[in-house]
């Protein structure tokens, strides 16, 4: 096998990942399934609020792409982002062997993650470009050997941030890697390791430099202000005071998206083994018969502390917007893509110890069968896990396609209901007054997917505007919070009843309402 087809060749890993990707993710790529915030969205990724977000490239994709939903068309483009994200990762460890390559693209392509992205589909493209450039930074970085290279690395990673700010923590987490493999590295010595380490650290401070005044630059070209969404507005009030609060919420939302309610199931039981399994390996590189030069017991001593800060510092690196801003309480599903990637550095580190073993044209005799039998059982383990992403990512698509079923279902009831009322014509303005907005259901046995398997998440008239206007081909027209603040205050609105009651619609003046519910509906009268 290793003699006739080298995986790791550029255009085979390209075509390997796409192929994973389509195996995983075909189901949503033929089917057009919302979340809350694609009712805002239908037609446009917002300018407004892309850029307010500090995401101020994304609208150029909607330029380029065009502006609706396209899901088709989004999702081959995002597979082809993580596909040259995979030829980048694989290239930047040397991942050489066959086996090791399908482990690595099916980890970048298949984790849960990329499930969660694609309940945003209206902008997963953008998202994974952003995911691109920041891992082709982190590329540049580590083989930079000349100063202008860290300067490329870091208008990279600034333009990735432009895209999604999240990609920072892939970049971090990449870079974390690279360092503890140096440190095991004998051939590799400390001076190397600070060298890279100030390099590494540069290139943030240069990213932040590339990438912040641009954003505010274009915030005063598109007369924008950032947004309070997620802490940006506190991105700069990070204290001291506060680092035992950080580490904290770090290490427990870490063990979260790793212990799904702490149950016995696979997802479970392979994720602490894949820990374990992690560690020995790390162990076994760090004390095992090592090659090179001698290395003193001070500085043996020395790196085992730098590897143990690295190690400790990993939940933090994932989690690196709890440490910009006291604000952030969550990490919404395209933010923890550095959580899905965490399942590389066991297959690296495999990849090191064993070198071209990984490839099933290696084990020629008996003696190399059973001297592989460890390194054979940690490739179907990892292959499980693997396997075990697509069967995640069915089963959150599965539930998202019911939850799209409940809503459609309303919206059906709800449109009946409008035409059964006298004075109703089909182009009117529609004002619903509150919701029916259920917790999301989450998947049992899987991260918590914010947007992917949420229920009947429409919280909002626009929503309900939208959402008619494009499932059932309606024309209704929005109104302002202003006219139904006033409709709400009317003695025609007091006569009437909530859904699904009789009575629950009604046209006031020359607007069609719809009593929903009476959730948040104390905002109309402060």
């Amino acid at each position: 096998m290793s003699d006739r087809i080298k995986l790791n060749k550029p255009f085979n890993i390209f075509l390997l990942t796409m192929i994973l990707g389509f195996a995983a993710h075909g189901f949503r790529l033929t089917n057009k399934f919302f979340c809350e915030d694609s009712f805002n969205y239908l037609y446009t990724i917002s300018a407004s609020w892309t850029i307010s977000i500090g995401r101020f490239l994304l609208p150029i994709v909607e330029k380029v792409r065009g502006p609706e939903e396209a899901t088709w068309v989004i999702g081959v483009l995002s597979l082809i982002w993580i596909s040259f994200t995979a030829i980048v990762v694989i290239r930047l460890f040397n991942i050489k062997s066959n086996l090791y390559v399908i482990l690595v693209s099916a980890i970048l392509v298949c984790n849960p993650v990329v499930a969660g992205t694609f309940s945003y589909m209206y902008t997963a493209d953008g998202y994974f470009f952003g995911l691109l450039l920041a891992v082709l930074s982190v590329y540049l970085a580590v083989k930079a050997e000349k100063f202008r290279w860290i300067i490329a690395a870091s208008v990279l990673l600034g333009l990735s941030m432009a895209f999604y700010q999240s990609y920072v923590s892939v970049a971090i987490l990449l870079l974390e890697i690279w360092l503890m493999l140096m440190l095991n590295d004998r051939e590799k010595s400390l001076k190397e390791f600070w060298k890279k380490t100030g390099s590494f650290a540069l290139m943030g401070v240069m990213a932040a430099a590339v990438y912040y005044p641009f954003m505010k630059l274009v915030m005063k070209i598109t007369d924008h202000e950032v947004s309070g969404y997620m802490g940006l507005d506190g991105a700069q009030s990070f204290s001291f005071g506060r680092v035992a609060d950080v580490f904290i919420n770090s290490y427990v939302e870490f063990a979260r998206y790793y212990l799904v309610h702490y149950k016995a199931d696979f997802y479970n039981v392979s994720n602490v083994l894949m820990f374990i399994m992690t560690a020995v390996l790390l162990a076994v590189l760090m004390f095992g018969r090592r090659e090179g030069k001698k290395t003193g017991a001070g500085e043996i001593a020395v790196r085992l502390g730098l590897e143990a800060l690295l190690l400790l510092f990993i939940p933090v690196a994932t989690h690196i917007f709890f440490v910009l801003s006291p604000d952030v309480k969550y990490l919404s599903a395209p933010m923890l893509y550095s959580m899905g990637i965490f399942y590389i550095f066991p297959v690296i580190l495999m990849q090191i110890l064993y070198g071209s073993a990984g490839d099933i044209g290696s084990w020629k005799d008996k003696s190399s069968i059973i001297k592989m039998i460890p390194q054979g059982a940690m490739l179907v383990f990892m292959f499980a896990i693997c396997f075990h992403f697509v069967v995640i990512t069915d089963q959150a698509y599965e539930s998202m396609y019911r939850a799209n079923k409940n809503m459609e279902n309303q919206l059906n009831r709800i449109q009946v209901r409008l035409e059964m009322t006298e004075g109703y014509r089909e182009d009117m303005d529609l004002a619903v007054i509150g919701c029916t907005y259920q917790l999301p259901d989450y998947l049992e046995s899987a991260p918590r997917l914010s947007g992917v398997v949420s229920n009947l998440f429409m919280t909002g008239s626009s929503e309900y505007v939208n959402g008619l206007n494009w499932f059932l081909s309606t024309d209704y027209g929005g109104t302002s919070f202003e006219e139904r603040r006033e409709i709400v205050h009317s003695e025609e609105f007091a006569e009437m009843n909530m859904w699904p009651q009789e009575g629950c619609t009604r046209v006031i003046g020359d607007i069609m309402v719809l009593y929903l519910d009476d959730r948040d509906i104390e905002q109309y009268y402060e």
